[in-house]
């Protein structure tokens, strides 16, 4: 069975063509590139996902290889992420840089202005 590697999602945001699909790359290189679109989260449930699946470093990337999360690439250019914002937090909480997090881009939308991608989304 031959596995093609992922995208770097970093070198997305170095070419000007549009993407989709999926990326990924440690979480210390992505986090910077992440934005929120929810304004809140709720800090029983992310320590609830600390407690319960992120107890060790191999037990977070389980978790976290159970579900690409998905994201928009927006102005900045940034990846909005659209779900899983519990679960990238408790993940950023543990301290653990080095777990490989992978985003399915459903839409590319980098050229619009902020005002409009807003409206859109």
């Amino acid at each position: 069975v031959v596995i093609s590697a992922l995208q770097d999602c970093n070198s997305v945001f170095s070419s000007f063509e549009t993407f989709t699909g999926k990326c990924n790359n440690k979480w210390t290189h992505l986090k910077p590139l992440i934005k929120p679109t929810q304004p809140q989260v709720g800090y029983a449930w992310i320590q609830y996902k600390i407690r319960n699946d992120f107890k060790t470093e191999s037990e977070a990337q389980v978790e976290i290889d159970s579900k690409p999360t998905p994201a928009v690439i927006g102005p900045g250019p940034a990846f909005y992420i659209v779900d899983d914002h519990h679960t990238l937090c408790a993940l950023d909480y543990t301290g653990f840089e080095n777990v490989s997090v992978t985003l399915t881009v459903l839409c590319d939308k980098r050229h619009m202005a902020v005002d409009e991608f807003w409206a859109d989304m």
